[in-house]
């Protein structure tokens, strides 16, 4: 099957797929055919786990795990420490404010990463986020994904957090769960 068949049979579904006919063009995969695993509703969580029990039973072969709200598969070469592998390109992040996630996406759970944070007293200032995921009312998906990425590279500032708070009001914690005091 085509991405674009995938799509249409599979509308706003997480797929677990195997790439079956694919090559590499200037640090791209171009991928010709793929063969669906699985296809899960909403929730990324089981098909997350699908993706890890088919990647590490067969490493050789090449599986991805993805939304089909995704136009195109957008799929990067990457090299780190001289081994090679794959890393989806997201189409649709870009940079935003707070007060634009609020508005794209009201009365939600959702995860973002705080790009130009910096530490004023015992508050981070955070002028720019990226989305990582959006869920609904439940929080329990939310901090999921976040336990994720936040274990996926624990450099990067993630946060799960629920849109009706009109700032984000991050408060910088001691080692010990603590909040700094202000000097």
């Amino acid at each position: 099957m085509t991405w674009q068949e995938i799509r249409e049979q599979y509308p706003n579904r997480w797929v677990v797929v195997e790439a079956i006919n694919a090559y590499t063009e200037d640090d791209q995969r171009v991928i010709l055919e793929l063969e669906l695993v699985a296809a899960f509703a909403e929730d990324w969580k089981p098909a997350w786990d699908k993706y890890k029990e088919v990647h590490f039973a067969d490493r050789w072969r090449e599986y991805y795990y993805l939304h089909t709200r995704r136009e195109k598969l957008n799929i990067g070469v990457v090299n780190t420490a001289g081994n090679w592998g794959y890393r989806t390109k997201s189409v649709r992040k870009k940079t935003m404010t707070w007060q634009e996630i609020r508005e794209q996406y009201p009365n939600r759970w959702v995860v973002v990463e705080a790009l130009n944070a910096y530490t004023e007293g015992d508050q981070r200032v955070i002028p720019q986020v990226e989305l990582v995921a959006a869920f609904d009312e439940d929080w329990k998906p939310a901090w999921d994904m976040y336990d994720t990425v936040h274990k996926q590279d624990r450099w990067r500032e993630y946060y799960p957090i629920h849109t009706s708070r009109e700032q984000m009001n991050v408060r910088v914690r001691n080692n010990f769960g603590r909040a700094k005091s202000a000097k």
